[in-house]
């Protein structure tokens, strides 16, 4: 577990406690080759832009200027650096102010559109890696100025999401230290304040709707449901390669006990995430958006509940949100300590798993698609309708071609109301259809087709290993 950076602060802490915070005052007096040597640390990205001194420059300026603020963090109020409240002198503001102009170039120009030429796989992780220490660095120029926490922690997010961790001294985990300790500080300033427009309507049981979607009764076939089953028993499992619905599962986890959706608010509710906005991904109108969780929450989930007034509705947006596919808890680690990878996971080959978070209202679809590795989908909260097809079907459900980015998703729109019409081949198609209620986790073998939809506000969480 990492350790809290406010627990055991180094001596300077007791100084100009504001506006800097406790994480990023325990950075700036941590010793580290970062602050003699900045060119040596910084080599491996530097050698990345051969000919490209705009970088390099401005990488070079942003360590200075990290030295400063470390010189001026360790100086006692008698030095004469800063005056009688703390604050910075004005050439140091100046250069401060300085570094941030720059990185409004650098950074959010200069950098961002290398992260965004070409598929996000094939650019260099020395621009990933430069991008999150210009991330960092910022921050704490933004809270040189007391910029509002909310913004600096947007600013952690970002380079969280868009960069690549930094692994070496100092900087290992740095930005997801900043971003813990201030919404934490948020939190507790926020205490008692309403975090959703209409909590008592999001935090209750909502009754599961009757669903009657099987167009094909006569191809269908059951699920086995199992409670808690042994390593030996599941590793099994795996072997035949046969879906089975889980129970007992996920009892132990905290998140079971604790999480609703204003607690998710609570806990997360500052932070910076992706969303995609549309009815799902094969659609027209798909999309994705950077925002806050408490933003998502209050314009996406809210709106579905049944106690929102037609003047309420009216200000909210239209369409579908859903935070999707990610990697949510190695960004907010304070969710990650309410779950636990199953044991399940670690039954195969490889012991690398890659947990997803699937987090959103009400009418969200995960169109029919297969995966090419085991999984194990977790239902922390709410409901949702799974249809599954076996590998043996896909002549039915016609794949996108091999050479498409969707080549393994289903072309046939399980939605549409006349799919047997314009598919007339699928009531042949073997599949089994079911709820995936609250606590449950359900195990999907690689090439399995699943189609997936919400029935209520729901969080789930899906573990992919090989």
């Amino acid at each position: 577990m990492m350790e809290n950076p406010t627990a055991e602060a180094p001596t300077c802490l007791n100084y100009h406690t504001k506006p800097l915070s406790q994480a990023m005052l325990a950075f700036l007096c941590e010793e580290d080759t970062l602050f003699h040597d900045p060119k040596r640390l910084l080599d491996d990205e530097l050698s990345l832009y051969d000919g490209d001194n705009t970088l390099k420059l401005a990488l070079l300026k942003m360590v200075r200027t990290l030295v400063s603020i470390k010189n001026w963090v360790n100086k006692t109020p008698q030095s004469g650096n800063h005056n009688e409240h703390g604050q910075l002198g004005e050439p140091l503001r100046s250069q401060v102010s300085n570094c941030l102009t720059m990185l409004d170039i650098v950074r959010d120009t200069y950098v961002w559109e290398q992260l965004n030429v070409g598929h996000w796989k094939t650019v260099a992780p020395g621009w990933r890696r430069a991008y999150t220490f210009l991330c960092i660095c910022k921050t704490i120029f933004m809270a040189i100025f007391q910029k509002p926490s909310m913004d600096i922690i947007k600013e952690c997010d970002m380079g969280l999401l868009m960069g690549e961790p930094i692994t070496y001294g100092i900087l290992d985990n740095v930005l997801l230290r900043f971003a813990q300790d201030l919404s934490s500080e948020l939190r507790v300033l926020n205490e008692g304040e309403e975090v959703v427009k209409k909590p008592s309507s999001l935090v209750q049981e909502i009754p599961l709707p009757v669903v009657g979607r099987s167009q094909c009764p006569e191809s269908r076939f059951e699920i086995e449901l199992i409670d808690n089953p042994s390593l030996e028993h599941f590793l099994n499992i795996m072997k035949k390669q046969c879906p089975v619905l889980i129970s007992g599962g996920i009892d132990h986890w905290p998140a079971r006990r604790k999480w609703n959706i204003e607690y998710i608010c609570k806990t997360a509710g500052f932070r910076t995430v992706p969303v995609e906005l549309g009815s799902k991904y094969t659609s027209d109108d798909w999309t994705q958006k950077l925002m806050r969780v408490e933003d998502f929450v209050n314009s996406y989930i809210l709106k579905t509940c049944t106690n929102i007034t037609k003047e309420d509705s009216s200000e909210l947006p239209r369409g579908v949100g859903y935070i999707a596919q990610h990697r949510l808890f190695e960004q907010i680690t304070e969710l990650g300590e309410d779950i636990k990878v199953p044991d399940y996971c670690f039954l195969g080959e490889s012991k690398q798993v890659e947990t997803n978070a699937w987090f959103g209202p009400g009418n969200t679809v995960s169109p029919n698609h297969y995966d090419p590795k085991h999984n194990l989908l977790a239902q922390v909260f709410g409901a949702k309708l799974v249809r599954l097809y076996p590998p043996s079907e896909s002549q039915y459900l016609r794949p996108f071609p091999a050479t498409s980015i969707l080549f393994n998703t289903s072309q046939v729109d399980l939605d549409d109301p006349l799919v047997l019409e314009k598919y007339p081949d699928l009531r042949h198609a073997k599949y089994c259809e079911f709820i995936l209620s609250p606590g449950s986790m359900l195990y999907i073998p690689p090439k399995w087709w699943h189609y997936i939809t919400s029935l209520t506000p729901s969080f789930s969480i899906s573990f992919w290993f090989e």
